[in-house]
């Protein structure tokens, strides 16, 4: 992986302070394009869970409930605190991915260095992680994507650091390097269990190195496997208890099409998925995904070729094989796990291996442009000079395709807020009535309207919001109507009704379809039946987008 110094090449001084002023404007536009999305769209269902969770009374009561969903803690212990500092609106919840967004540039920038790359393939790789759509989008999201794969990123620098040919006076063990690994490693555990698709690096790291070096890892690896075994447990009895995922099958059928769509995300191919919000709705023409698709996969294959050919002679085939495998576990051990059960969302959680992704197309593109810089043909300074430009500003081109619109689209109206603005001005002129106000919540709206109603009014006794289903309270992310039959849905219903009585107003939050009619009509309407045989009648309805309200009070009020 040496780089073959030319005749018209840089200095190394100049070379280097170039290197750096990329990596400062990479870091500038980084940190532009993610303010530009930061407070642009309403918290969705997802990020209202955060905010959830984060909220919790005491840490005490946030891990009992990460228990429950099986969700490791580490990133909501993080966010339990901040949101105490600075609050939990939209634009604060989301900024602490965006300081994830912003390191991962950096470990960009010093994993292609670590691989010998030049000042073209290290301006290139924190260019691409500044403005790639993926990694903007995720790092104005207020979920632990950025930091899974800033800590992931981490632990395969370091590994591969500890692994690089000692000089021959060198005689440590790298047991700062271990430590390291370790602890990044753990602490990628407590954020996300797909961090245990990279558990395969470090027999590579092993392998890659002897004597004290070697004993010094084996005993860092059994030390991260026994931090990680107490919730390890924990996941398991929770994976054994989670129904209702049936309906995750229809993003593909079979390991060879989720490869080929993670392919296809990675190489900033629109359309991206739907849940990527605004993302998702990004479209271009055939030509101009079929141009990017090249210019962002091809010269993969290259820095592949690169990375396990190149290096100097004493570099081991294992030291090698660390980017390519952190390339190929994440979407591989994904597709193999969604054929046999299907939890695997193209474009999520694959993107594990996307900061490998960066620097191995980073790395082939600065093949390429050495290997034209080394032709022999007049004028060869000022011609290599001329291509790497244009090779910067190509980059920047297919870049701008999806980001631009992306960066652009003007966010809909935000419902839940709305939704919340409207029950809070209820509440208090029923208060001047002296009436009582309930608020059934039914599937998924529970978590972002609740998540609004907090930030709008202090607790109230009906802000306790109630769920129908009633046990989506107690997961408020996660709701499947075929885990009910509708008898049970019919007596949840009329306990729930019987339960809300003395109310006077009952107002419903559910979704509604494209067309503004009721989605999820078979949830909706056993507990419509129940108030209709219960002596309520419907008075009001309000249309707010994708989410309705429908006021029901008694026949007497």
């Amino acid at each position: 992986m040496a780089l073959t110094t030319h005749s018209g090449s840089p200095p190394p001084g100049a070379a280097d302070r170039g290197a750096w002023s990329a990596l400062a404007a990479a870091l500038g536009l980084g940190l532009l394009v993610r303010l530009m999305r930061i407070g642009v769209r309403e918290a969705w269902l997802d990020e209202a869970c955060t905010a959830l969770f984060a909220g919790s009374s005491d840490l005490g009561t946030l891990i009992e409930s990460l228990r429950l969903d099986s969700n490791p803690p580490l990133y909501y212990i993080l966010m339990y605190g901040w949101t105490t500092l600075f609050g939990t609106g939209e634009a604060a919840l989301r900024f602490p991915s965006l300081i994830g967004g912003l390191a991962l540039i950096v470990l960009l920038f010093m994993g292609v260095r670590e691989l010998n790359g030049g000042r073209l393939a290290a301006g290139l790789a924190a260019g691409l992680g500044a403005l790639s759509p993926l990694l903007v989008y995720y790092s104005v999201e207020a979920r632990a994507y950025t930091l899974l794969w800033t800590l992931a990123t981490g632990v395969w620098l370091l590994l591969t650091r500890v692994t690089a040919p000692p000089e021959p006076e060198q005689r440590r063990s790298g047991c700062g390097l271990w430590a390291g690994a370790l602890l990044l490693h753990t602490m990628a555990l407590y954020t996300h269990h797909f961090a245990l698709l990279l558990l395969p690096l470090w027999p590579l790291a092993l392998l890659a190195t002897r004597g004290r070096r070697r004993y010094a890892g084996l005993a860092a690896l059994a030390l991260l496997l026994l931090a990680y075994a107490p919730w390890a447990v924990l996941f398991l009895e929770a994976q054994a208890n989670i129904i209702g995922i049936d309906w995750l099958i229809r993003h593909w059928e079979g390991i060879g099409a989720a490869l080929l769509g993670s392919g296809r995300v990675m190489s900033l191919m629109p359309p991206f998925p739907v849940y990527l919000g605004e993302l998702g709705l990004v479209t271009l023409g055939l030509a101009a995904t079929v141009a990017v698709g090249f210019l962002f996969a091809a010269p993969v294959a290259v820095g592949l070729i690169r990375v396990i050919r190149g290096g100097p002679r004493a570099e081991s085939i294992w030291r090698r094989a660390l980017l390519p495998a952190a390339l190929l576990l994440p979407p591989l051990g994904l597709a193999v796990l969604s054929s046999w059960r299907p939890i695997y969302l193209i474009g999520r959680y694959e993107l594990l291996a996307y900061p490998a992704w960066i620097m191995l197309w980073a790395l082939g593109v600065e093949s390429v442009a050495n290997r034209l810089r080394a032709l022999e043909v007049p004028g060869r300074r000022r011609l290599g000079a001329t291509f790497e430009a244009a090779l910067v500003a190509l980059t920047l081109c297919g870049v701008a395709l999806p980001l631009t619109p992306y960066l652009l689209s003007v966010s809909g109206p935000w419902p839940h807020r709305a939704a919340a603005e409207h029950l809070v001005a209820v509440d208090e002129t029923a208060q001047e009535a002296r009436e009582e106000v309930a608020v059934v919540a039914l599937g998924l709206v529970r978590a972002p309207l609740e998540y609004q109603l907090r930030r709008l009014s202090p607790p109230r006794t009906w802000l306790a919001l109630r769920s129908y289903p009633p046990d989506v309270a107690d997961h408020k992310g996660w709701f499947e109507p075929k885990r009910y039959t509708p008898e049970e849905l019919a007596r949840s219903a009329t306990e729930l009704v019987a339960d809300l009585e003395s109310k006077d107003q009952i107002w419903l939050a559910l979704p509604l379809a494209p067309n503004g009619t009721p989605a999820r009509v078979e949830i909706i309407m056993p507990l419509v039946d129940a108030l209709l045989a219960a002596g309520h009648r419907q008075r009001e309805t309000i249309s707010l987008g994708r989410l309705g309200l429908a006021l029901f009070r008694p026949l007497d009020s």
